[in-house]
């Protein structure tokens, strides 16, 4: 695959199938055995764990996802993001405050043979809590 094509699986991904909720469409782009290296506690192995993921993520937030930067660099993309939400469901043991935030992180992912095969991540946490009002 090239690193156009790479890239926009990942495009695909965050701005196409989160944004509509497609989350069955991530059976055409996530391999089976995905490895998510920044699981959530809980989240199950491969594919339909990132199904359950997402949907976790639906519930506690509903976020609608922006799309900043994509560079990639042979099988690697990385993208950064943010996206802006309402914590109206349990997130991390974090009963829901009704509050809007934003949240910005950058995502690396590899690409296999056309599928997003591996995950890392790191987000901006603290100011998600801030925003929150769970900080003073």
């Amino acid at each position: 695959m090239s690193i156009e094509a790479n890239k926009a699986i990942i495009r695909r991904y965050k701005i196409d199938i989160l944004n509509s909720r497609d989350v069955a469409a991530l059976d055409a782009i996530v391999a089976a055995d995905y490895l998510d290296h920044a699981a959530f506690p809980g989240q199950g192995p491969g594919r339909e764990g990132l199904k359950q993921r997402v949907a976790y993520l639906f519930d506690a937030f509903d976020p609608e996802w922006t799309v900043h930067d994509i560079v990639a660099e042979g099988d690697i993309v990385a993208v950064r993001w943010s996206h802006s939400a309402v914590h109206r469901g349990e997130f991390l043991g974090l009963e829901p405050t009704g509050r809007k935030f934003t949240m910005r992180g950058i995502d690396m992912y590899r690409i296999t043979a056309g599928m997003m095969s591996e995950h890392w991540n790191v987000v901006d946490m603290f100011g998600m809590y801030q925003q929150l009002g769970l900080l003073q």
